[in-house]
């Protein structure tokens, strides 16, 4: 009878422990069945809902979710991981409107991202959020406002501007790389249709969105028509209650296999007095625009070079050549194996690229790869470049550089644009 009993009990584990396993399994293949492949990263897709006005919800690969300045819409059944409020108006800050939050939900407003003047960055694990800067109109302080721009997995940059004009930091930011990029549009209390357009060509993002361009007190909070009328460069239009996929490679254009890094300075300069845009990005410009490139500016981590004094800026030049310095450099937000094609450009510092290039070339491996060098100068040409390139990589191709004067790029753009066009041709660059 004993032995019954304890054959009927294990018998009885056994069933019970296999059911159990059969039941994980089933759902770790069930929870995948709709689940579309990132490349290289996990099983899920970044999906971006916009709600109408300035908000927009996002569900990231590992299914957290993030919402950006909850105010219109009513769906916010889906449990929050992440709010992020970019100013404190009511049309961005109804925070209790996402009641239903997981434990650990983090909150992070205009307060903790900017601080004393500073934009702060947040990594969390399933997004890195960057604080930029907002306002400059007088509806909105720059001091109290901010944008921000989401990182995630898979690669995908999102840039939401919140309310905004036109910003100051707006011209660096095309060396983030942005693939999706939210603009206010509403002409009324923020920048409108053309001065977003104008924003849209500096920021230089993948795909620009028009958003927030409603001035009514009520209905979908979204203008369909404005947005029509928008003529910013790759335009996309998402509708309220639309979802879209952000994926790296697969959505909207095929990704620039080329990429132009550069350093390039501002303020006083040989021979052309005291200018707002650097030589050598004149030059940048021109070839992302012909070929379509993706773009990452070299620029100090601390605040390096002088603006006010080209004198003490050579000292400092010279200082960092004679010690083969390394300068700290911000962060490379750029993966060079997606690249074939790398156009590097500096102006000539003492007879060679400005030490803080070095710091980059350090960090990146470009053996393998078509390497393409530009100069701006005073008098010294390319100086070397293409050599010291083939010292430095020298399993790489090394194509014919360009050398422009800097007082062409700043007195004769029509001119240099012709000769940079002419040199791009004679390369046989795919675009």
């Amino acid at each position: 009878m004993y032995m019954k009993m304890l054959k009927k009990g294990l018998l009885l584990f056994i069933a019970f422990t296999f059911a159990m396993v059969s039941a994980c399994t089933a759902t770790s293949v069930n929870s995948g069945a709709n689940q579309s492949v990132v490349k290289g990263v996990s099983d899920m897709n970044v999906k971006l809902k916009y709600m109408g006005q300035g908000t927009v919800r996002i569900t990231t690969e590992d299914n957290k979710v993030i919402y950006v300045d909850p105010f219109a819409g009513d769906d916010y059944s889906a449990a929050a991981d992440l709010i992020l409020q970019t100013h404190d108006h009511f049309d961005h800050s109804a925070l209790n409107k996402v009641a239903n939050r997981n434990k650990d939900c983090q909150i992070i407003t205009e307060k903790e991202a900017l601080v004393n003047g500073e934009h702060k960055t947040f990594d969390l694990p399933f997004v890195k959020v960057v604080s930029v800067e907002a306002g400059y109109n007088r509806n909105h302080d720059v001091n109290k406002c901010v944008g921000y721009v989401l990182e995630f997995k898979n690669g995908v940059k999102v840039y939401l501007t919140g309310d905004t004009s036109k910003t100051k930091q707006m011209e660096k930011m095309s060396s983030m790389n942005i693939d999706y990029a939210f603009y206010c549009t509403d002409g009324k209390f923020n920048m409108g249709n053309a001065e977003a357009a104008e924003c849209a060509k500096l920021v230089n993002a993948k795909h620009n969105i028009p958003y927030h361009n409603d001035t009514n007190d009520d209905g979908v909070r979204f203008d369909r028509k404005l947005a029509e009328e928008w003529t910013a460069p790759n335009k996309m239009i998402v509708d309220v209650n639309e979802e879209i996929v952000l994926e790296k490679e697969k959505v909207g254009e095929k990704m620039s296999k080329t990429l132009v890094l550069y350093s390039s300075f501002i303020g006083e300069q040989y021979s052309v007095g005291v200018i707002e845009k650097g030589n050598t990005e004149i030059v940048a410009d021109m070839i992302i625009e012909k070929l379509g490139a993706d773009r990452y500016k070299v620029e100090p981590k601390n605040d390096t070079y002088p603006k006010d004094s080209y004198k003490r800026l050579t000292e400092i030049a010279s200082e960092e050549l004679h010690n083969n310095a390394r300068p700290e450099i911000k962060d490379v937000t750029f993966d060079i194996s997606n690249y074939d094609t790398i156009f590097i450009g500096a102006p000539v510092w003492w007879g060679d690229f400005p030490m803080i290039m070095y710091t980059l070339f350090e960090k990146v491996d470009m053996n393998g790869k078509t390497i393409v060098p530009f100069s701006t100068h005073g008098g010294s040409g390319l100086s070397g470049f293409d050599n010291k390139l083939k010292r430095l990589y020298p399993n790489a191709t090394i194509m014919r550089g360009l050398a422009i004067t800097g007082t062409d790029t700043q007195n004769k753009k029509d001119s240099v644009k012709s000769e940079v066009d002419k040199w791009i041709n004679g390369l046989n660059i795919a675009k």
